[in-house]
């Protein structure tokens, strides 16, 4: 079962990407410590090497030992006053399914980590470049990420500016089935337990409808919401590109989405609703899971 994502989170698992050389996935996990008062932050860093040497294992205790050093220097110049840490480091050549298997092994209440940032040229279709190897390995992870965690789990978009004020909840209308209602409340939940942290917050909710059909009335999903109607948004289209216009439009600062957690086939498919948009926003997003029914 998914753990809830309330004040209580107690252990913050804070992925170290070696693709990126940010260091706002720590930063961002010892400033949200502080904020809820976490016990715990874990920096999880998985390395490899190719190097062809007799001594194989000496080759891994002292890569681990040097990147251990780097990493408790990187940590030294961040504010971690009050907030217990720990580091792990993993040695993998499969860092993208490391990385979701120590989220569940580590078991934090929520796990932290940087994400692929398309440009605005990509965005637009103005710039189109090979994807490298480095934005290849964050999707990758993500979507990883996405389909085994146990908690909810924050993709970082870039470096910390302030804290989020206007917050954009995604809602699916759509179905009757019940997972997807325990994710609606679920992510409704969320939202209002974070506008009422501070009281300049704002909570904005989006619903998309890709069939006409489907279309829910502004005025229908404030009430489902439990919010006023100015921060009630409906569009029809596809929920990827309805989601990121009105995120856009509003100026979002974080976006709070659902998805069912799949296993077998359903799991192996790329495409998922969740990973689509989290490929297209470009602020930081909040996933949250709930088990699929049956």
């Amino acid at each position: 079962m998914s753990k809830e994502l309330d004040n209580n989170i107690n252990h913050i698992m804070a992925v170290v990407d070696p693709t990126t050389s940010r260091g706002s996935t720590l930063k961002r996990a010892f400033r949200m410590a502080k904020t809820y008062g976490t016990a715990k932050v874990t920096a999880y860093l998985c390395i490899y090497s190719n190097y062809q040497v007799t001594d194989r294992e000496n080759l891994i205790e002292v890569e681990k030992d040097r990147h251990l050093l780097w990493l408790e220097k990187h940590i030294a110049t961040m504010d971690t006053e009050g907030v217990e840490y720990e580091i792990v480091i993993d040695w993998d050549k499969d860092w993208e399914e490391a990385i979701a298997v120590a989220a569940k092994r580590l078991s934090p209440d929520l796990v932290v980590k940087a994400s692929h940032r398309r440009t605005a040229g990509s965005r637009k279709g103005i710039l189109r470049r090979r994807t490298t190897e480095a934005q290849r390995k964050l999707r990758t992870s993500d979507r990883r990420l996405i389909r085994n965690a146990d908690c909810p789990v924050l993709f970082v978009k870039g470096p910390w500016k302030e804290a989020p004020r206007k917050l954009l909840v995604a809602m699916d209308l759509s179905t009757d089935e019940e997972s997807y209602k325990k994710l609606d409340q679920r992510v409704l939940e969320f939202g209002k337990a974070f506008v009422g942290r501070a009281p300049d917050r704002e909570m904005h909710v989006v619903n998309a409808a890709e069939k006409w059909d489907k279309f829910v009335h502004p005025p229908d999903l404030a009430k489902a919401a439990g919010i006023e109607r100015e921060f009630a948004h409906t569009g029809e289209g596809s929920p990827t590109e309805v989601i990121a216009a009105v995120a856009e439009e509003i100026d979002a600062n974080l976006l709070v989405i659902g998805t069912v957690g799949r296993s077998g086939a359903a799991g192996l498919r790329i495409g998922n609703t969740a990973e689509r948009i989290l490929d297209r926003v470009q602020m930081d997003t909040l996933v949250l899971t709930v088990p699929e029914e049956g």
